[in-house]
């Protein structure tokens, strides 16, 4: 009987050894930085894997990313400065939108801890997203026209009339926006503004109306 009970006390003691083994190992693993949830986040989003972007958002946005669904149509990323303000943080990125016209946009992805480990705040990254790709596309459309302009092309002038509407519209709805984040499209409103005025200027003037035709059976007055 003694034989059997060391063989199980030396058992039980190797088990609390790889249990304590473990234990520590676990107490050692840090939690990721914020920069490395991001990368590895985008890496996923990128290789349109919606498994492995699920474990790097928060709790409350996984349902967002069903197994299967097409993720956010995103080429290309690169992470630039971070900012952490307690448990919240943000990581500048700038992604490339796919599409028939690619379309580069500098956003924050807006992170927050969760039980000690950084999360991706996907509702509120995704709403970067979107406002920004709204402003872009307004930039283009401002740029595009500027474009013309500056060909000295009078129909251009009609086209301007007919799209800005539009534009004052878009601008409107994103005032806050504007104000506050997106000094490009200032720029980009200055130099529209240089351009038309620059068109109106360079317009030829209407043509002077025709003198009237003279009869010249008429008598001269003197």
């Amino acid at each position: 009987m003694k034989p059997d009970r060391i063989a199980t006390n030396g058992a039980a003691q190797r088990g609390a050894v790889v249990l304590l083994a473990l234990l520590l190992l676990g107490g050692c693993v840090k939690p990721l930085a914020p920069q490395d949830v991001a990368d590895r986040f985008w890496r996923a989003v990128v290789a349109g894997q919606p498994a492995k972007t699920r474990r790097y958002v928060l709790t409350r946005d996984r349902d967002q990313i069903e197994q299967g669904e097409e993720l956010l149509p995103i080429s290309r990323y690169a992470l630039g400065r971070i900012v952490i303000d307690g448990d919240n943080a943000s990581v500048a990125t700038e992604i490339t939108l796919d599409g028939d016209q690619p379309v580069t946009l500098d956003i924050d992805t807006v992170m927050a801890r969760e039980q000690g480990q950084w999360r991706i705040d996907y509702e509120a990254t995704v709403a970067e997203i979107s406002a920004r790709g709204e402003l872009a596309q307004i930039i283009q459309q401002i740029g595009a026209i500027g474009d013309t302009l500056k060909q000295g092309v009078e129909q251009s002038v009609d086209e301007m009339k007919r799209a800005l509407p539009t534009i004052e519209s878009e601008l409107r709805r994103l005032e806050g926006e504007i104000k506050q984040r997106v000094p490009e499209l200032r720029e980009k409103l200055d130099a529209f503004s240089r351009s038309l005025e620059e068109a109106l200027k360079q317009r030829p003037p209407p043509p002077a109306p025709n003198p009237p035709a003279t009869d010249p059976d008429q008598p001269i007055a003197l």
